[in-house]
């Protein structure tokens, strides 16, 4: 397990398929909810912010830097939900919780709002949507590594 706690651990199995779900369906362009938007206002952490952030969800790869209990350079994939005022503003949340917590070389995927209904079947993802709504962004890290 990450010694952080901003990133947990979860199988690897059908990452696609949960990844899709978990976006809120729009028509060619990533929007959040109208309950999205009421639950994602921001949760103070020592910065105002005016605007009521999005919830973001974004499929990344990164390697491990070492202090992450995974073998230094290997490469793993990663969801990260980040509370962020627009996508450009989630791609470096997404990044900066990554590096922080002792991961490089981070490559973003794939990103879309968070469409909150369809959490409910994965206590995963819950317990990472529950934590970016708290602490501003969170993690789940896939514990088996991609090939090199």
């Amino acid at each position: 397990m990450p010694p952080n706690k901003a990133l947990q651990l979860t199988a690897n199995s059908a990452i696609q398929l949960w990844f899709g779900s978990l976006l809120a369906s729009t028509s060619g362009a990533w929007a959040a909810s109208e309950a999205l938007l009421a639950a994602a206002e921001r949760r103070s952490v020592g910065r105002r912010v005016e605007v009521a952030d999005s919830t973001f969800i974004l499929r990344a790869t990164a390697r491990s830097a070492g202090a992450t209990g995974f073998p230094p350079g290997e490469k793993h994939i990663a969801l990260v939900f980040v509370l962020a005022a627009s996508p450009e503003a989630a791609d470096q949340g997404a990044i900066d919780l990554l590096e922080s917590t002792g991961w490089s070389d981070v490559q973003l995927e794939e990103r879309g709002a968070v469409n909150v209904e369809r959490l409910n079947g994965e206590p995963d993802f819950v317990n990472a949507y529950e934590r970016c709504l708290a602490a501003g962004s969170a993690g789940i890290i896939f514990e088996d590594p991609l090939e090199q």
